[in-house]
């Protein structure tokens, strides 16, 4: 696979001999029925090297040893060659290709690579004097930008592979070679297109190479393989393989391409990726990694310190924690690297969003999955508050298929059409892994905090072409996007259960909005909870219910003046009178949880120790996550009004995060949070309550955009207030046998 090229696609004309057929857009193909199978990334390789099976392919001779695979049939061998020939040149000439970008002219004269490029344009007349008088061969590079077959072929391999596949043609007249013995960074697949070719391959110098690499003639030794390529035969050799090849003599010329992959793909290469993150990540919680080196160690004054055993130590910690899950994977630069260079998807219908934008109730699934990948990178915003993780969604179809392998954008006109990724909060990950997992998911199945956050979501996939609808009946998403469901997860002696139900039904909405004398809110989901249980009876539970008889219970001045400013707001508005009332019609809510137990319950104290959020940024692995909604309203459509709890459970401990959050549109916003923490092992739980809130006057510099979303918006919000507890747990005394005696 040769290295990308840094310099730009310039347009260019051809001035080549008068019988050539005008510029063409694309080389048309021909209509010779493949043998390969289209049908799915697995099914093209399948089918590219039978009569082989994929499983014995990897499991005998990837990365191992050399492949030939000889095919007797002509329909094979007439497809090869309408992938590419020699006649090709003279239409693709038309298209101003330049030399060493598009074309290298070169030979093998006495183990010397010689390059016999021009300036400038090719011409079809001149290439044929070199491959007539010369000998020349002529390497045509990435000839995918230019055949469509090609581009068909490879970017199903790119998704087949999970890497990028790169191509060279090589013409090749009798008696000829182009390149010396040599070895290359690239797994390689020759398809035999014309003619016939001789292959000679050595065992490696050094195997799996990660460069491409000359050898002398002194070094290699006798070949380990001799081997005639007809048209219609395969060759596969793994990278490092030593190879060099000629056309014998009696053949007029010999036509094949290279198809190349793999190149740094190997672990070492996902490390070197990875490890700064883990160390990051791990540098968070860990002060040995953040103490300092010993003074002028870069001077090289390291006379009697045990650096190495030092470093060793933090390696093996770094190890640990990776093996056991507490750090999590997160390649960012290869999948970048990958999904910003691959080829745009063959079909290009895909390019445009469905007609209609997608809504609440319906079903929607990704498309072009193989094209996009999500990332968890660092955010690259400058702010006085510690880096923060977000979310990128990265996609290739704006992609270029004409700069595919050729290093950077072609024109400046087309560099805004390539996608620069979507960017989202990291409190959206789990939907993204949702909608990559699921094969069609329900817009409000998505687990976010709001209605507007799902479909802010969706929307932003849409526009991208990366989301596709189906629409859903009301039975469909009753059975998809409110389906009821109960998990349960034990964490040492505690049980976690997570219940999700409809919502209520009118006749207990009534009854209950009459036991507490307040309307109430539209989206009311009476039976969701969660709760964590211990073994010994007591435990902390969350319910829409015990949420709802703390409204009213916040200081009277702050719900008056928000009333009083609201329905100002709203004069001319037919429903501003209705909705002040004595109630808080905003809902707002100090609900902290519902202690449960009896006979014995938690303790509730007040406490300086904090919840240690650094360590809970350290990228654990999460065996259970659970978010639950307790109740929702949109405040006659000017705002919303809501509270949901989630959880996650770690190997070392859980979190808990119960969350109210008040919009009320061009007045205020408003986040009540009570975060739970219990660490495995210790016999107490933290407890922070804290308010947030500001006048959206206060909120000028701030993007609109972000009061949606409560993860985003939070951190801009004054903090009001703040109370920290200390959940300490029973102490439940063993009962002796006296005790168990009967009276």
């Amino acid at each position: 696979m040769p290295k990308k090229s840094k310099t730009k696609n310039v347009k260019r004309r051809s001035s080549d001999d008068e019988q050539l057929q005008p510029k063409l857009s694309r080389v048309e193909q021909s209509d010779t029925p493949a043998p390969l199978c289209f049908q799915s990334p697995v099914s093209l390789f399948e089918s590219l090297i039978q009569p082989m099976g994929t499983e014995q392919f990897f499991r005998e001779y990837w990365e191992k040893k050399p492949l030939h695979l000889q095919r007797s049939d002509s329909s094979t061998a007439s497809y090869y060659q309408s992938l590419f020939q020699l006649s090709d040149l003279q239409s693709l000439c038309s298209q101003g290709l330049s030399y060493y970008r598009d074309i290298n002219v070169v030979r093998c004269i006495n183990g010397k690579k010689k390059v016999l490029n021009k300036e400038g344009q090719v011409k079809s007349s001149v290439l044929n004097k070199y491959l007539v008088q010369n000998k020349a061969t002529i390497q045509f590079h990435q000839p995918q930008r230019f055949k469509d077959e090609l581009w068909r072929i490879q970017e199903k391999l790119e998704s087949f592979f999970g890497a990028l596949v790169g191509s060279n043609v090589y013409i090749t007249p009798q008696e000829s070679q182009g390149l010396p013995a040599h070895y290359d960074d690239v797994e390689v697949f020759i398809l035999q297109l014309e003619g016939q070719k001789r292959w000679l391959l050595y065992n490696p110098t050094v195997r799996l190479a990660a460069e491409y690499s000359l050898e002398s003639a002194e070094r290699i030794g006798s070949p380990t393989h001799d081997i005639i390529l007809k048209a219609g035969d395969l060759l596969y050799f793994p990278r490092g393989t030593i190879h060099q090849a000629s056309t014998p003599a009696g053949v007029d010329h010999s036509t094949h391409l290279t198809l190349s992959t793999y190149q740094r793909m190997s672990w070492g290469d996902l490390l070197l990726d990875i490890f700064p993150s883990f160390l990051c990540d791990s540098s968070r919680t860990e002060v040995s990694l953040r103490e300092g080196m010993p003074r002028r160690l870069l001077l090289g004054s390291s006379e009697g310190l045990d650096t190495s055993s030092r470093l060793a130590t933090a390696l093996r910690s770094l190890a640990d924690e990776l093996e056991t899950g507490m750090l999590e994977v997160r390649s960012t630069h290869m999948k970048r690297d990958f999904i910003m260079n691959r080829l745009p998807p063959y079909s290009q219908q895909l390019l445009t969003p469905s007609e209609r934008i997608p809504a609440l109730e319906d079903m929607v699934c990704l498309r072009c999955k193989d094209h996009m990948v999500v990332t968890v990178e660092q955010s690259q915003e400058r702010t006085d508050e510690a880096t923060e993780l977000v979310v990128f969604v990265l996609h290739s179809l704006k992609n270029q298929r004409e700069s595919h392998m050729m290093g950077e954008v072609c024109d400046e006109e087309e560099e805004h059409d390539v996608s620069k990724g979507l960017k989202f909060p990291l409190s959206h990950l789990q939907a993204l892994r949702q909608l990559q997992q699921a094969e069609q998911l329900a817009v409000a199945q998505l687990q976010l905090p709001t209605q507007e956050a799902k479909l802010s979501l969706v929307l932003a996939l849409w526009s991208e072409s990366l989301l596709e609808l189906m629409l859903a009946s009301l039975s469909t998403m009753m059975s998809h996007g409110f389906k009821s469901s109960k998990q349960d997860f034990t964490f040492g002696p505690w049980k976690v259960t997570a219940a999700k139900n409809h919502i209520m039904k009118s006749k207990d909405i009534e009854r209950l909005a009459e036991e507490m004398s307040m309307p109430l809110p539209e989206m009311l989901f009476g039976d969701n909870i969660l709760r964590i249980h211990h073994t010994d009876g007591y435990g902390i539970e969350f319910n829409a219910v015990d949420a709802l008889k703390r409204v009213n219970n916040m200081e009277d001045a702050v719900k008056v003046a928000c009333a009083q400013e609201w329905q100002e707001s709203r004069a001319d508005s037919e429903h501003s009178k209705e909705v002040v009332r004595p109630y808080d019609w905003t809902y707002t809510t100090d609900y902290r949880g519902t202690l449960i137990g009896e006979g014995v319950q938690i303790q509730v104290t007040e406490t300086a120790e904090r919840i240690n959020m650094e360590k809970l940024k350290a990228r654990e692995q999460i065996m259970f996550f659970d978010d639950v909604l307790l109740f929702e309203d949109e405040l006659h459509d000017h705002g919303v009004s809501m509270i949901s709890v989630k959880i996650r459970v770690m190997p070392t401990s859980f979190f808990l995060l119960l969350r109210f959050f008040l919009r009320v549109d061009g007045v205020l916003i408003r986040i009540n949070d009570t975060r739970l923490y219990h660490e495995a092992g210790k016999n107490y739980m933290l407890r922070e309550f804290s308010t947030r809130e500001s006048k959206i006057s206060e909120l000028k510099n701030v993007p609109a955009s972000l009061y949606t979303d409560p993860n985003e918006i939070a951190q801009h919000l004054t903090l009001k207030l703040t109370v920290c507890e200390k959940l300490e747990l029973p102490v439940i005394e063993p009962q002796t046998a006296a005790d168990e005696a009967p009276q």
